[in-house]
């Protein structure tokens, strides 16, 4: 029953994919001559994407708080690729990933139909360049997801942040508003750390069968209730990060 249940929603989230990457890269064509409005029926097509994905997978969303306005700059725990779901769903905002995501088979053609900023880790040089990319999506009114910790963590604390893409928030003196991400599986089905947080070697597609099996599991965001600024990048990441373990709590 559970590998039937995984493959009848693989197949789901599939078609709808298909189904919503087709309006998707007709909007890309605005883009060099209108923006803001291929920018705006992006988000639009982001949001009815993760939620419908959210909703085949069984994703009972819990909201805490109230999401930022645009354009935002929001920062957050990170345990899973269901967060970056979660969020895009709730807020329509540009996430900030590795680049190594855009070469996943079928996750990387979703990841750049939402214009996700790929960033080299490896590579120091290429802070500059995905800064200026995040400058521009502010600047055209979009939101930016980042997660500060550079990579997913088993849940049981939120780990100290990199620093480097806040830089855009300093110069622009931009409010970073924050939030924390927590899940929660059914009495009986497995715990949350060995069936939705994805922070071990197991790779993506083994990972998400394992999740595609769960009947239901639920997903908590809690908006933080003040932004903060700074003109200090490593103070402005201390200041969130204290933030961020003041409404953390640890995944069972």
């Amino acid at each position: 029953m559970r590998k039937v249940r995984a493959m009848v929603r693989l197949v789901a989230v599939c078609l709808m994919t298909a189904v919503l990457l087709a309006p998707r890269f007709a909007a890309m064509t605005l883009a060099p001559v209108a923006p803001r409005l291929e920018r705006r029926i992006r988000r639009r097509l982001v949001m009815t994407w993760g939620r419908l994905l959210l909703a085949i997978i069984r994703a009972r969303i819990r909201v805490v708080g109230t999401p930022p306005p645009r354009p935002f700059f929001l920062v957050s725990n990170h345990v899973s690729y269901v967060d970056t779901f979660l969020l895009s769903a709730l807020t329509g905002g540009v996430i900030v990933a590795r680049e190594d995501i855009q070469r996943w088979p079928g996750g990387g053609i979703v990841a750049r139909a939402g214009n996700t900023l790929f960033i080299d880790r490896g590579d120091i040089r290429d802070v500059h360049r995905v800064n200026t990319l995040i400058r521009r999506e502010l600047d055209l009114g979009s939101g930016v997801i980042l997660f500060p910790e550079a990579g997913t963590s088993p849940g049981q604390t939120v780990r100290p942040f990199k620093t480097a893409l806040l830089e855009p928030a300093v110069a622009l003196g931009a409010p970073v508003h924050f939030c924390t991400i927590h899940y929660e599986t059914p009495p009986g089905e497995p715990a949350p750390t060995e069936s939705v947080t994805w922070h071990t070697d197991i790779r993506f597609m083994a990972h998400a069968m394992r999740l595609l099996r769960l009947p239901r599991f639920t997903a908590t965001v809690t908006f933080g209730p003040a932004p903060r600024s700074g003109t200090d990048r490593k103070q402005l990441a201390r200041e969130l990060h204290a933030a961020l373990l003041s409404q953390f709590t640890p995944i069972r």
